[in-house]
């Protein structure tokens, strides 16, 4: 056999190698995943033929914001689905930075995904910073139907400095409502008005009133055409103290619109009439009937008003109301139940127990409450006639089986207190008083928590309360009741100086207090 040469061998070793070599190269690039930059090069290649699994496998490897930015703005070119596709897939890759959240944002706005965008600003993108981006969020979403969750007050503070749109702020003062912050409401809704001043864009009128925003309301001009906001501008003047100012506003909205509504005409009445009513002069020189004088009287411009009313409004419960009550100010209670008589309905059935004789005013006021047990307003004003009439045994009853019923009348924690009382329990009763607010109890509430702690065997608490009181007073001689009874409570604790302070300073507030000076004398005698 002939024997082959060594170099013949040598070469075709060499080839087979290389071969072998080749192969296997060729084996491990088949089973290797595809990097980033080749599958974008893919797409580049032929942006119209790549497909949906393409782009999501892109995103699956990019990393670093220069790749993410790279692949979304070529998923921006196609169907607003895979771009959005291609967004969610990087955001579950792990976290992102600015720059590819804010084109993150972009794909979800542009498929309509605003749940996932409005996520975004609880992850990588700041609302403080990022505030305009908020506020295109929170519009694109309410116009195309969706109801975004409800963003913080603070956010929407955001939005508007950053738009200069007083419509976020408007939202930020409705949530601050809903959570009982009407001060709050208001701060934002004075803000809101600067914001619309420079955009020509005008508050609603209802939120200003629900918002309780009288000055905005005073400062505002209603529209002539509008007679509710005419109302309402009226009514913020006569809250305000403008009583003039209202009962201009009053007589303008009766001669633009006289059969708008009866309560105009009501309010212009309430603004001016006396409370008795005005015996006709008997002496020589008495004005005549149809003189300017006699017809500029109070009472007559009152008493025409009324009249306008019921000729205008012959059919309205509330006007025949309205006028009953009046009747019932000026002392003509037969009138007044007479005038309540003409309608019907839980209105008028209240109106008859706190207008009708006070010889029936005890059995009306049982038939109001076994006729409307359920009802607030009537279980109240039954309350309160049982209380006017001294009937405690019937008004303990009838407050025992509302409080069962789980009934809640405006005045309840004032029942409540007279229940307490009748029962011999004073710290009971003064519990309810702290409890709905000695504030908002006023001066009698107040009084009244000063007493039931002095009842109580707790001297000091009750001074307190007194001295409170005292700065409730809506006069001289109460703030001077009021000083009084806190020194006497103050002598209960032995506190001399503090009782005199308090006694001097009752007559301070009212030199001519007599109990005062009294209560002073006989302290330095004692000394």
């Amino acid at each position: 056999m002939e024997r082959t040469r060594i170099r013949e061998l040598t070469r075709r070793g060499g080839v087979a190698a290389a071969v072998a070599i080749s192969l296997s190269l060729f084996g491990a690039c088949r089973g290797a995943e595809p990097s980033f930059g080749a599958l974008l090069a893919k797409i580049d290649a032929d942006p119209a033929a790549a497909t949906r699994s393409a782009y999501l496998n892109a995103a699956a490897l990019a990393s670093g914001t220069e790749e993410r930015l790279r692949l979304l703005k070529r998923a921006s070119a196609l169907d607003p689905v895979i771009y959005a596709d291609s967004a969610r897939e990087i955001m579950a890759a792990g976290p992102v930075s600015e720059p590819v959240a804010m084109a993150v944002l972009d794909a979800y706005l542009g498929a309509g995904c605003f749940e996932e965008a409005l996520a975004l600003f609880d992850g990588p993108l700041d609302p403080a910073d990022k505030a305009a981006a908020l506020a295109e969020t929170l519009v694109l979403a309410t116009r195309t139907g969706y109801s975004p969750p409800r963003q913080s007050v603070d956010r929407l503070v955001l939005c508007s400095d950053a738009t200069m749109d007083g419509r976020f702020m408007e939202s930020a003062a409705v949530d601050s409502m809903l959570e009982g912050d009407r001060p709050r409401a208001r701060a934002l809704l004075d803000d809101a008005t600067k914001f619309s001043v420079r955009n020509g864009r005008r508050i609603p009128y209802r939120l200003l009133w629900d918002a309780v925003a009288v000055e905005a309301l005073c400062d505002r001009v209603p529209d002539p055409s509008d007679p509710l906001e005419i109302s309402v501008g009226a009514d913020a003047e006569y809250l305000r103290g403008n009583i003039a100012s209202a009962c201009a506003a009053y007589a303008d909205l009766i001669g633009r619109f006289p059969s708008w509504s009866w309560k105009p005409y009501a309010a212009l009445a309430r603004s001016g009439v006396p409370v008795a009513d005005e015996s006709p002069s008997e002496w020589p020189h008495a004005l005549k009937a149809d003189s300017y004088a006699a017809l500029s009287n109070p009472t007559r411009i009152t008493a025409r008003l009324f009249s306008d009313m019921a000729e205008r409004f012959p059919d309205s419960t509330g006007a025949a109301l309205e006028r009953a009550r009046w009747l019932a100010s000026i002392g003509q209670r037969e009138r007044a139940a007479s005038e309540a008589a003409t309608v019907s309905g839980e209105a008028a059935a209240i109106a008859g127990v706190r207008y009708g004789p006070l010889a029936r005013a005890v059995p009306d006021a049982l038939r109001l409450a076994a006729e409307y047990p359920a009802s607030p307003r009537a279980i109240d004003e039954a309350l309160a006639a049982l209380a006017k009439s001294g009937a405690w045994e019937r008004f303990s009853e009838i407050a025992a089986r509302s409080a069962a019923s789980g009934i809640e009348t405006e005045r309840s924690w004032f029942w409540r207190i007279v229940a307490y009382s009748l029962s011999g329990d004073a710290i009971a009763a003064a519990k309810a008083i702290r409890d709905y607010g000695i504030e908002s109890a006023g001066y009698p509430g107040a009084y009244d928590l000063g007493i039931l702690e002095l009842a109580a065997s707790r001297p000091a608490k009750s001074a307190a309360a007194f001295v409170l009181a005292a700065g409730l007073a809506a006069s001289p001689e109460e703030r001077a009741d009021a000083y009084v009874m806190a020194g006497d409570a103050l002598r209960a604790t032995d506190s001399r100086e503090d009782a005199r302070s308090a006694y001097e300073a009752a007559l301070s507030a009212f030199p001519a207090s007599r109990v005062a000076r009294s209560r002073l004398e006989r302290l330095t005698i004692d000394d």
